[in-house]
């Protein structure tokens, strides 16, 4: 069985390595407004808007 990825859950996977470092993840968890703990379960919760959360992060 061929597991195919989408855009955003390879642009979500590529993310979460990003905020594996732990000044990315202070302040994305500031830009989202939540705490750097739920960082993981927002993600996995709001996949869209993390995504949309993310790319505005990125820019700025």
């Amino acid at each position: 069985m061929k597991t195919e990825l989408t855009p955003l859950s390879i642009f979500l996977s590529y993310f979460k390595s990003l905020l594996e470092n732990r000044e990315l993840a202070s302040s994305f968890a500031n830009h989202a407004g939540i705490s750097i703990a739920k960082i993981d379960s927002y993600l996995s919760a709001n996949p869209r808007r993390s995504y949309t959360e993310g790319v505005k992060f990125m820019k700025d």
